[in-house]
């Protein structure tokens, strides 16, 4: 099976939505687990990784958040991204219409700046954390209500 890389999977993904486990599951070729600690009566946490990607990428993390009232409208992806640096300005060059949505606050060297970009299915994002601003540090997709 051909190994997955970043741009492939982010261009991939959306084309899944509205997400659930199993679409998760089969698109990132990883078991998700429930995450107790933070599951409640409002959404479902769903955890797992890593993603090993080519190139020497890595998502380290997967964090998955969906709604219990609004499942296909309310849910969130997070992917934490690892290993070799991806760069902003590749991202920007790859993805032009990002603009920024959130900056850091100073309160810590993992707070991240993200570009964003409204689609019709939601929202994705690029994450740079304050302690390596200049390399990948989160990929989000967040449905069209979260």
């Amino acid at each position: 099976m051909k190994q997955l890389d970043l741009w492939t999977l982010v261009d991939d993904l959306p084309t899944r939505t509205p997400f659930d486990k199993e679409k998760i599951e089969q698109a990132l070729r990883i078991v998700l687990i429930q995450d107790e600690e933070i599951t409640n009566e409002y959404f479902t946490a769903l955890k797992g990784g890593p993603v090993h990607l080519a190139q020497e990428v890595e998502i380290e993390a997967v964090s998955f958040r969906v709604s219990a009232k609004e499942p296909t409208e309310k849910w969130l992806l997070n992917l934490t991204a690892a290993g070799k640096c991806v760069a902003r300005s590749d991202i920007l060059a790859r993805y032009p219409r990002l603009e920024i949505t959130s900056a850091p606050r100073g309160r810590s060297l993992d707070e991240q700046t993200y570009y964003s970009s409204k689609e019709s299915w939601g929202k994705v994002s690029f994450g740079f954390a304050e302690r390596n601003p200049e390399c990948l540090s989160s990929v989000l997709f967040a449905g069209p209500k979260w």
